[in-house]
């Protein structure tokens, strides 16, 4: 079977000032393979680079990929491609989904905690968990709730009573990561993702409070 997929794009939205959300659709008509929480997809950019970015919508979905991506400021052109190229109609090609971030089936409890744009597989995480009737809470770090990417989405969903924001720029401050863990159950199963200094002081914080590593999960996300 060929791993490649040529997607159409369906939606272009800008969930914050860095941050694109792309909505894809099989460009046949077909259903599209089907992917577990915490999955990625591979696209391809114009000149041979090929970027991961994580899958955002649920997975029970077959007729879309959703992916958010972060422009950095120094994209070496994949990013700036997908933010200032890419239109609703265009067509990008990608790898069948991947996943080395997968939720534990056996835990009672998901704790997930999402830096910025590291939101993005936990939000698939997320609707899988509900979907389920596991049991589950959701944190997300931004400098203020206008970064705050899928803010708004996490704001109506059914499960928002189980949404955490921890915005920098307001009272509540910076996440407090040793708070957050001392509070969950043992049982409980620790999901990071964000970039580089967020997800050492969460790592540094689980280590520091003795959380077993088969319980600490976490993926870097630029």
């Amino acid at each position: 079977m060929d791993a490649w997929l040529d997607l159409k794009v369906k939606k272009r939205e800008q969930l914050t000032t860095d941050v694109l959300m792309l909505e894809m659709e099989s460009a046949t008509g077909h259903a599209l393979p089907a992917f577990q929480a915490g999955a990625y997809i591979d696209v391809q950019i114009p000149g041979g680079l090929l970027r991961p970015y994580s899958l955002c919508n649920a997975p029970q979905e077959r007729h879309r990929y959703v992916i958010a991506v972060r422009k950095e400021r120094s994209s070496r052109g994949a990013s700036k491609y997908l933010h200032d190229r890419v239109k609703a109609g265009d067509v990008l090609r990608v790898r069948h989904p991947l996943n080395e971030f997968p939720l534990n089936p056996s835990a009672t409890h998901s704790a997930l905690f999402g830096g910025g744009v590291g939101i993005a597989p936990l939000l698939s995480m997320a609707a899988e968990l509900w979907h389920r009737g596991a049991g589950f809470e959701l944190h997300l770090s931004a400098r203020n709730f206008q970064q705050a990417p899928f803010g708004s989405y996490l704001q109506n969903q059914p499960y928002r009573g189980r949404v955490h924001f921890h915005l920098s720029e307001d009272s509540g401050g910076r996440i407090d990561f040793a708070r957050c863990f001392s509070q969950l159950s043992m049982l409980s199963h620790i999901y990071l993702c964000g970039p580089g200094p967020y997800m050492q002081d969460g790592i540094v914080a689980a280590r520091q409070l003795g959380v077993a590593n088969e319980r600490l999960h976490f993926e870097s996300f630029g």
